[in-house]
């Protein structure tokens, strides 16, 4: 088993809220708008990447602090 290392959950949970923040700037955006703007796509899949991430990070030390089986991929 692992010892919790809270910061790291900490700063993988702050990441996600910071990306989910960051995406409401988009959630009115016209589809039409989106589709012409290959950076706004590009930010959004990065941003959509990061706290997806970060989830797995925090997960995965989650189970080795439980000592519980780690799967060999996300």
């Amino acid at each position: 088993m692992t010892p919790l290392d809270r910061a790291l959950v900490q700063r993988k949970l702050a990441t996600i809220v910071r990306n989910l923040d960051d995406l409401a700037a988009i959630v009115d955006l016209p589809l039409a708008e989106y589709r012409r703007d290959r950076f706004r796509q590009k930010g959004t899949e990065r941003l959509l990447q990061e706290p997806l991430g970060a989830a797995i990070d925090a997960n995965l030390h989650l189970l080795r602090t439980a000592g519980a089986p780690v799967p060999d991929d996300a």
